[in-house]
């Protein structure tokens, strides 16, 4: 029973180690990554107080689109790709501001779902 459970493990390290992963956005603190129905990646971010949507191009390659604004220190709480496009939900830093950001046919749309709760009060 042991030489099995170390055989798994060794198996499950050695498949690891030829894992390999590509950098999207040098910097960005953290990030969700999303498929669409033809399965190309995108990857949702903040950098500073942009939200941004990164797209593969090719092999390692990726372009950066700046698709918002939020607060500094906001992050991406959520992220989808659907039928239209790109959907990201982006909360703010202190938790009292929630942003809808969504592609429309002339661009990008920001809604506030969540534009400024009273003091002492936050989202989860």
């Amino acid at each position: 029973m042991l030489r099995a459970s170390l055989l798994a493990v060794g198996l499950a390290l050695i498949a690891a180690g030829a894992a390999s992963a590509e950098i999207v956005a040098r910097g960005a603190q953290d990030g969700m990554l999303a498929v669409d129905a033809h399965g190309a990646p995108y990857v949702a971010y903040v950098r500073g107080t942009s939200v941004v949507l990164s797209t593969r191009t090719a092999k390692n390659r990726w372009r950066a689109t700046r698709i918002g604004s939020a607060p500094a220190g906001s992050q991406v709480m959520a992220f989808a790709v659907g039928a239209k496009g790109p959907v990201a939900l982006v909360q703010s830093a202190d938790d009292r501001k929630l942003f809808l950001i969504r592609r429309v046919p002339f661009g990008w749309q920001t809604n506030a779902l969540a534009a400024s709760l009273p003091t002492g009060v936050q989202l989860g």
